[in-house]
């Protein structure tokens, strides 16, 4: 049974069935049209034969027409009559003479007809029925035909025709019809199905073929030819994208190879150096502490380098992880949480830039707390740097307040701004935003983290400074906060 289901769901079989019942459709939609031109010339083979009866009503009829008279109507009930009846297979013969009807033939017992036909003005839709009605017997068995006789100067001519005879043809042209139209549509759909597994079939199934390989192992899977093997334009063009699709991924593959053991050597550089400087600050922190007036002017540029080199080791760890957890999201009131990442981030003295803090009580975060304290200490930490490269003391104004079904967070300064040309790469890792000595981490990671929640960091317009802002929706609106 399996074999025989792939084969019927394949695409060859598929197309092969579409093709031979479209066919088959089409055959018996025309089947009605076939058998009412069937029906009419049986009426019209019929009414031409009582016309050609008609002539031979009377012996002296050619000499009488000779003479451009009216043709005598002769006693139709006679011996005679019933033979020319007979030969017309009819019981009544009428012709239509100045609009008159007039009975040519007839039999002395004449059966009862059960209809009267007027070919050339009976409607379309009543000929269908009526050949339909013919076909599965639901017609009686007699009735009369009137219609103009196709022989040149004939006369309209009426006859009574029998109903059997025609239901007879119309059975043979129906059966004949259907058959024709099964070994049609049989012919086409093998036809078709033949076509398409050529033309289809064979190049899909080499193409799943190459897929799955390239699935199960991408890195040593036999690569897709670069000429493309089917014959259409379309699964060439398939065949073209895949194979180029092919080599980019292996390709990247290799890179992300490579980068994976280069970031593992990282990971332990910057372990090992991140130990090494913590010792070197705590010696540092003692050369502070001098009386020598030279080395306590020097010391604080030592322990400016060495906070920016450890840092630059814990965010290159903490990028270098595979996944962040997924936030644990609770409840945080924004007043009190921006006053201790702001302290943190900004610490208040004769060095430090100002903050201030906005933010009404109902201000109120659904997101994870840890993720969310780096989130902000980057941003405030980032602007603090920049105001403080720049030489000039200035102000953080961060504020925060409800909107959309979460919250928005904004972090402004009147420092020098961003460069154009840093505003293109500004949340790609380890690029710095164009701020000496940053590690081109931190809004990396910040936007991580956000779009974790469902969120993101967005900068703002501003007319100085940098402007950004922190959308982190609360949990029952999902995820998505533009």
């Amino acid at each position: 049974m399996a074999p025989l289901r792939r084969i019927r769901d394949s695409l060859a079989a598929r197309i092969g069935i579409a093709a031979g019942a479209s066919v088959l459709a089409l055959r018996i939609a025309v089947l009605p049209f076939h058998l009412l031109e069937i029906r009419e010339d049986h009426l019209r083979d019929r009414v031409d034969a009582a016309w050609l009866v008609t002539l031979a009503e009377d012996p002296r009829m050619d000499a009488a027409r000779d003479g451009d008279a009216p043709a005598p109507v002769a006693s139709g009930s006679g011996w005679r009559a019933v033979t020319l009846l007979n030969a017309a297979s009819s019981d009544l013969i009428v012709l239509e003479r100045a609009g008159a009807r007039e009975q040519v033939f007839w039999r002395a017992e004449m059966k009862e007809a059960g209809f009267w036909v007027q070919l050339e003005t009976e409607p379309l839709g009543k000929r269908l029925l009526r050949a339909f009605g013919t076909l599965i017997g639901d017609a009686p068995p007699r009735f009369f035909v009137q219609a103009q006789p196709r022989p040149p100067d004939s006369l309209p001519t009426g006859t009574v025709i029998e109903s059997a005879p025609l239901k007879r043809r119309l059975r043979e042209a129906a059966l004949g019809d259907l058959l024709e139209a099964l070994g049609l549509a049989l012919l086409t759909g093998l036809a078709a199905g033949f076509a398409a597994r050529r033309l289809a079939g064979e190049p899909a199934r080499r193409l799943a073929t190459g897929v799955a390989a390239f699935r199960a192992d991408p890195e040593h899977a036999e690569p897709f030819p670069d000429e493309p093997l089917a014959p259409g334009a379309e699964m060439a063009e398939v065949e073209r994208g895949f194979s180029a699709l092919q080599s980019e991924l292996r390709m990247a593959l290799k890179q992300k190879s490579r980068l994976a053991d280069l970031g593992e050597a990282m990971a332990k550089i910057s372990h090992d150096l991140r130990n090494t400087l913590t010792s070197a600050q705590l010696l540092a922190d003692r050369l502070e502490r001098s009386q020598d007036p030279v080395v306590r002017q020097i010391a604080p540029k030592i322990l400016r380098s060495l906070d920016r080199a450890a840092d630059l080791s814990a965010q290159t760890l903490r990028y270098g992880k595979a996944d962040e957890p997924p936030p644990e999201r609770k409840r945080v009131p924004l007043e009190p949480f921006l006053q201790e990442v702001a302290a943190i981030a900004a610490p208040q003295d004769d060095h430090k830039p100002r903050y201030e803090i906005d933010a009404p009580p109902e201000a109120v975060a659904e997101a994870d707390p840890d993720q969310l304290y780096r989130i902000l200490l980057n941003l405030i930490r980032n602007a603090a740097q920049a105001i403080e490269g720049s030489g000039v003391g200035g102000l953080i104004l961060i504020s925060a307040r409800r909107a959309d079904g979460g919250v928005a967070i904004d972090v402004k300064d009147d420092g020098p701004g961003l460069l154009a040309e840093a505003k293109a790469t500004l949340f790609k890792p380890f690029k710095s935003g164009g701020r000496k000595g940053g590690t081109g981490l931190g809004l990396s990671i910040a936007q991580d983290l956000a779009r974790a929640h469902g969120g993101e960091v967005r900068l703002m317009e501003s007319s100085e400074g940098a402007h950004f802002r922190v959308r982190i929706p609360d949990k029952k609106n999902g995820p998505s906060l533009a």
